[in-house]
Parts: structure tokens; C-alpha cells; sequence
């Protein structure tokens, strides 16, 4: 029988960052049989963008559903950048036409896949100014896509 140990921290929850590695970025994503999470291993000149999001706007859902094809997650990454920038919209524009990951980070300190090689993100963005900004001018991000598992769980990726 398999227990479900009640946590000896404080559950923080909510997400704290996200960051975006373009999928040709990646060389591979490996199992790591020591400890049981998956570990994200980049090419040697990948890198990764941090878009910064306000965490109260940050949010991730994964809902199970099941249609004609079967099961499945819909998953989706929510935030709203609030602030309007050259390097911001250069970063947009370019994932605009890639295929990417993402990673974020939960305010427990546990990293997340969102997407695999196999099943890419693209950009759903909306320039607008946000209710909750009134009057500043705001990116609200969105990444969405059906998944055929659930996001798992990584190793930290910047150690």
C-alpha cells in the first residue's frame, strides 16, 4: 500500500517564475532513476528567457478531459507582464515562430515541464491595457495546449 504523506512544510502554493527554452534548445530530456523527476538538458548555447509576470496574475491549470480522441490534459499558463518593453516585444516577436518549453517554478521551490519535444507551446499574446493595471500598458500571456500527459515534475535546471 502506497501512503500520501502529509507535507512537513508550509504549503505555499502558487507560481513564483516561469522561463521559456526553445524546443531546439533542448538535447534531450532524461530520467533520473536517483531522484524521481525528470532533467531538462539543454544544448551547449541554449539558453532560456525569463519573462517576468506578476505572481498574483500567474497562474497554471491542468484539467483532465476525455473527447473523441481519448483522454487528455488542457493544460494552460496564465500572466500578465505588466509593462511594455523593446526587449519584451523582441522576445514575443521571435516566439511568435518557435516552438517551445516551458519551466516554471512554484512558490514551494519544485520545478515543472510544461511541453515536450514531442508536444511543443506556441504564443497566444494580447497587448492590452488590464483591468487590474488600469491605465498601464500590459502583455497578458497565455500558453495553452492539449497534452497527452500531465506536466512533470524536473530537477532544478540552473544547478
Amino acid at each position: 500500500m502506497n501512503n500520501i504523506n502529509k507535507l512537513s512544510e508550509d504549503n505555499l502554493g502558487g507560481l513564483e517564475k516561469f522561463w521559456i527554452v526553445l524546443a531546439e534548445h533542448v538535447n534531450g530530456i532524461l530520467y533520473n532513476a536517483i531522484a524521481p523527476n525528470l532533467k531538462l538538458e539543454l544544448i551547449p548555447t541554449g539558453s532560456l528567457y525569463h519573462i517576468y509576470c506578476t505572481a498574483d496574475n500567474l497562474q497554471f491549470s491542468e484539467e483532465k478531459k476525455n473527447d473523441f480522441n481519448g483522454d487528455h490534459y488542457q493544460c494552460k499558463l496564465e500572466g500578465i507582464c505588466p509593462n511594455n518593453y523593446n526587449d519584451l516585444q523582441l522576445i514575443l516577436e521571435e516566439l511568435d515562430t518557435k516552438e517551445f518549453l516551458i519551466i516554471f517554478k512554484d512558490n514551494n521551490g519544485n520545478y515543472k515541464l510544461f511541453g515536450q519535444l514531442n508536444e511543443p507551446l506556441t504564443l497566444n499574446n494580447n497587448y492590452s491595457s488590464t483591468p487590474n493595471y488600469a491605465g498601464l500598458n500590459a502583455h497578458r500571456l497565455t500558453f495553452s495546449r492539449k497534452m497527452k500527459k500531465r506536466s512533470k515534475f524536473i530537477l532544478d535546471p540552473f544547478v
